[in-house]
Parts: structure tokens; sequence; C-alpha cells
């Protein structure tokens, strides 16, 4: 069952956390003069105790991986944040609201945080993939390398395998070494016809390491209209050997921010 199908009474302790799990601000009714509210940290992943930080300072192995994994933070009077558990008041409170100021537009219409893996498909072919292509179990195919954690989504992904793939391939066609970059994903069918019509067509542009990189339109689109899926496939090209680059950094997470623009 995903999140979308679970309901809880409009105002109640459970309510505000399916609204903050979905990205809005809730609030106490008694907080509203105060300018309080409580938001989700979605955390970061692989960080790294480094030398003369605060852990490394308290006796933690310097090198030591951790995660910094998510949490509800409250935002404070004087406007700072910081972790929050709910006390049995807030837990039986029935005056939980949204907040009237707007919640910030997200910049991007997809992000996600990629741990780029790396595929050897055939010899015949001297093919590869890097990045992430997920595996189908049911199939049988070795088409599969990386992992893959949805962050944002404006464009209404389907809830079951949201993201079929995103990597970059190359093979020896003719003696010739060829590569292209490929971003298939699965639609949810309740918005498949208006998700569709916003992103075929359009440029592609991403961002990855505070680097924004325009592919321009797809070489191709596969439209599957049968099972919501969108192929998009991009020439490999001067314009877009950055991305490549990045994408074949093995064993690495990225966080690829990936929107659409008319062009």
């Amino acid at each position: 069952m995903s999140d979308t199908d679970l309901t809880a009474v409009t105002g109640s302790f459970e309510w505000a956390m399916l609204q903050v799990k979905a990205g809005k601000r809730a609030l106490r009714t008694l907080w509203k003069d105060k300018n309080m509210y409580i938001v989700r940290n979605p955390g970061k992943k692989n960080q790294v105790v480094t030398k003369n930080d605060y852990l490394a300072n308290s006796g933690i192995a310097i090198g030591k991986s951790f995660d910094y994994l998510p949490c509800i933070e409250i935002c404070t009077t004087d406007g700072n944040f910081v972790p929050w558990l709910p006390g049995q008041v807030d837990l039986e409170a029935t005056d939980w609201i949204l907040s009237e100021e707007a919640s910030e537009p997200s910049e991007h219409m997809l992000i996600l945080d990629i741990k780029n893996g790396y595929k050897y498909l055939n010899k015949e072919l001297d093919e590869e993939i890097w990045c992430f292509h997920y595996k189908n179990v049911n199939s049988g195919d070795n088409l599969y390398c990386g992992e893959v954690e949805v962050i944002e989504d404006n464009i209404n992904l389907a809830t079951r395998t949201p993201v079929i793939g995103f990597y970059y391939h190359e093979a020896t066609l003719y003696n010739v070494r060829r590569g292209d970059i490929k971003l298939s994903l699965s639609i949810s069918e309740k918005y498949w016809s208006q998700t569709k019509d916003m992103l075929v067509d359009k440029g592609l542009k991403v961002t990855v390491d505070d680097e924004k990189i325009y592919l321009g339109k797809p070489s191709s689109v596969n439209v599957i209209e049968s099972y919501c899926i969108i192929d998009f496939d991009y020439n490999f090209s001067v314009l877009n050997t950055r991305l490549k680059e990045k994408m074949q950094e093995k064993d690495v997470l990225k966080r690829y921010c990936i929107d659409w623009y008319d062009i």
C-alpha cells in the first residue's frame, strides 16, 4: 500500500504526518502566531567523518561512513530548525493544519539519487551500460545495474518501478564505437495523458554536481501506451560528454535533477 492509499482524519496527528511526508508544512493551530511548523528533512546519504568535524572531535574514527537519516524538524520561533519529536498532547491533538504560507515549489521536476552501476552486456558488440537500469526478476534478463531512489517526483511517476532506466549505453556497430544516453520512465496511469503531453517534444536538462547539462530534444522517443512507459534516447555528442563522464563514475552516489523545457 502506498502513502497515497492511506487516509486519516483531517486535523489529526496521523493526517499531519502524511502531509509532511508529501513535502508540505504542518502546524498546530496554537503555533500559528509563533511562525512555527514542522517539515520533513529527507536526510543525506554516504557521509564520511572528516578531520576536525564535531563527530571526529567526539572520538568517532575519521573516515567512518554513515547516513544522515530522514527526520521531522520544527521551525522554531527564531527561524531555526531542530529535530522534533511529538509529545503526548501533539499525538492526541486534532487541530493540525497546513501552513497558510504556501510551500515553496520544487526547483526540479524529477530528482533521483543514483548509485552509479556498471554492466558489461556482451562481447559481440562490446556492449556496456553505466548508471542505472532496474532488474526485471520476471524476464530473466541481465540488463540491470546501479541503485535508484526517487527523491522528488513532480511528473506523476508510477508507484511501482517508476524509473526503468537512466543510463549511458555504448556498443560497437560496424566497427564504429557508438554511445547514447537513455531515460525510461513509468508513469501513473491516472495522469498518463497529461504527463505524456508535458514531457514529449521537450528538451532535457540534467543538473548533477551543481552543473547544468542540456541534452536538448531526444533523437527518438518511444511511447508505450499500453504500459504507460516513455523511453527517451539521446544520441551521444559533445553536448553530453560531461553527463557521460559523471554516469561512468562507478559506485558513486549522485543526485540527478531532471527537468524538461520548451525548445
